[in-house]
C-alpha cells in the first residue's frame, strides 16, 4: 500500500536508503522519480491514499465523463488532489482582455474559503497579487514562493501574503491554460506552511498541469440546465452583489437599495460595477436579465 506522510518530503534516509513523501513519491539522491514505496500502516503509521499515483490522471479523465456541474467538477478534482496531498484548488477563467491590472474573471471554481475570496475580491487586494499576475502572463507554471523570492514586496503586497497565510492559503503553484475557452488559470495550494512544500509542488507538476488542462476543456463543454458552467457559485459573487441585483430586478433605485441594505449610495454603485464585471453586462438591465437567466436571483 501506498504511503503518505505529512512529515517527511523524502530524502536519504539512515544507510542512504532513499525515503517516501507523503504520497509515495520516492527523493533518490539525483532527484528522481521511482515507484511508490508500499510499507504497511502498521509499521509507519501514517495514512494511505489510494493504489498508486500513476492512476490519477486515468480515474480523473473517467470521472470527466459524469461532471456536469460545478459540484461534481469539485469532487472530481479535490479527489485527485487529496490522493497528491495538495490541499485547495482554484480555477478562473479569465475575462477576455488584454489588461492584466485587475485580473478580471468571469468564471471562478474554487475550494478556497468563499469569505477569503469575497475579502479578496471586496477590498481591492487583487491589485497587490503579483502571484497572480505573473501566472496570467506568463505560459509556464509560476510556484509562488519562488516569486517571492524574485520580488522585494511593497507594503499591499506584505499585507496579502500575511492575510492569505492566516486564511491558509500556503505555497502552491499557479498553472496558466489556454484553449477554445479562453485563458485560464488554475492553481494549487499546499496543505501546510512548512519548509520544502516547493520541491513538494514541483514533484507533483506533471501531474497537476494535466488536470488543469483537461479541467480548462472541459468547463466549456459542460452546461447547467441549458445555461452554461455559469452559477452564483462559480461567478463568485458576493451576497451584497446578489442582493442589490435583486431589489434591482424589483425596480428599486440606488438610493432605495442604498436605505433597504444601510449602507451609501456609493457602496451600492460600487456592488453593481462589480456584478457587472462578473456578469459581463453591459448595464445594469443587462446585469439582472443575465442574473434572472443564471439562475443567481429569483425572478420577481
Amino acid at each position: 500500500m501506498t504511503i503518505r506522510s505529512r512529515t517527511r518530503r523524502g530524502g536519504k534516509g539512515k544507510g542512504g536508503v532513499p525515503t517516501a513523501d507523503r504520497d509515495g513519491f520516492v527523493s533518490t539522491a539525483s532527484g528522481a522519480e521511482e515507484s511508490p514505496v508500499h510499507l504497511p500502516t502498521v509499521l509507519t503509521g501514517r495514512p494511505l491514499v489510494g493504489q498508486d499515483r500513476n492512476d490519477i490522471v486515468p480515474t480523473f479523465m473517467a470521472g470527466l465523463h459524469s461532471c456536469s456541474d460545478v459540484d461534481s467538477m469539485c469532487d472530481l478534482i479535490r479527489a485527485a488532489t487529496d490522493r497528491m496531498g495538495i490541499g485547495k484548488f482554484h480555477y478562473i477563467l479569465l475575462a477576455n482582455s488584454r489588461e492584466r491590472a485587475d485580473l478580471a474573471l468571469n468564471l471562478e471554481i474554487s475550494t478556497i474559503s468563499r469569505d477569503w475570496l469575497s475579502y479578496y475580491h471586496e477590498t481591492g487586494l487583487a491589485k497587490y497579487d503579483v502571484w497572480a499576475h505573473i501566472a496570467a502572463s506568463r505560459r509556464v507554471p509560476t510556484i509562488w514562493s519562488d516569486v517571492s523570492k524574485m520580488v522585494d514586496f511593497d507594503e499591499g503586497q506584505r499585507r496579502l501574503k500575511s492575510e492569505a497565510t492566516a486564511a491558509g492559503v500556503y505555497d502552491g503553484v499557479s498553472i496558466p491554460v489556454r484553449g477554445r475557452t479562453g485563458r485560464a488559470v488554475m492553481s494549487f495550494a499546499t496543505l501546510t506552511n512548512e519548509k520544502g512544500e516547493a520541491e513538494f509542488i514541483r514533484r507533483r507538476l506533471p501531474v497537476l498541469s494535466v488536470i488543469a488542462g483537461l479541467m480548462h476543456t472541459h468547463t466549456g463543454e459542460m452546461s447547467i440546465g441549458g445555461r452554461g458552467l455559469l452559477d452564483a457559485r462559480s461567478l463568485s459573487l458576493s451576497p451584497r452583489q446578489t442582493e442589490v441585483l435583486q431589489w434591482a430586478a424589483v425596480g428599486k433605485t440606488d438610493w432605495e437599495i442604498a436605505a433597504i441594505l444601510n449602507i451609501s449610495e456609493k457602496a451600492v454603485k460600487f456592488h453593481f460595477a462589480a456584478a457587472r464585471q462578473k456578469l459581463e453586462a453591459s448595464n445594469r438591465t443587462h446585469a439582472v436579465a443575465k442574473a434572472l437567466s443564471y439562475g443567481v436571483i429569483e425572478p420577481v
